[in-house]
């Protein structure tokens, strides 16, 4: 029974009592920070099973791929016949175009050494010729 007694008035020391200002607001924000926290938990939730979904549909894609590749290797591998421009090795049409490119660079060069540049007079050029000739006649009156 003493033990018993020295326990409660042990208990009893430990107990502290706070006044809260405003303890309705108090509770208030509590619960709905709670009720926000519960919120946030249920998304991440959400966000769990598209990620689980997200990794199954990846791997039927996965599948899908490898069984197509396989049914192409077994279509080439067939007594088709052979196309002779597809039997050739293909040449990337990036260096294609640097082909092409060097070449018509090779001829303009050729053409800008042979050639000496002319210069022709555009229609604006003759427009700002005319205006020019008419400010110095009236300049002139």
């Amino acid at each position: 029974m003493i033990k018993k007694a020295k326990n409660e008035a042990k208990s009893e020391e430990a107990l502290v009592h706070a006044q809260i200002s405003n303890p309705i607001f108090v509770r208030k924000t509590l619960l709905e920070s709670a009720i926000l926290g519960a919120e946030i938990l249920k998304g991440y939730e959400n966000i769990k099973k598209l990620e689980v979904k997200k990794a199954n549909y990846r791997n039927q894609v996965k599948t899908i791929i490898r069984e197509l590749r396989e049914l192409i290797r077994e279509l080439e591998t067939e007594k088709l016949p052979k196309v002779p421009h597809i039997a050739k090795p293909k040449e990337s049409f990036k260096e294609k175009f640097i082909m092409e490119e060097v070449k018509e660079r090779e001829i303009v060069q050729s053409e800008v050494i042979k050639k000496p540049v002319k210069f022709t007079r555009t229609h604006s050029d003759v427009l700002n010729e005319e205006i020019r000739r008419l400010q110095e006649r009236i300049d002139k009156l």
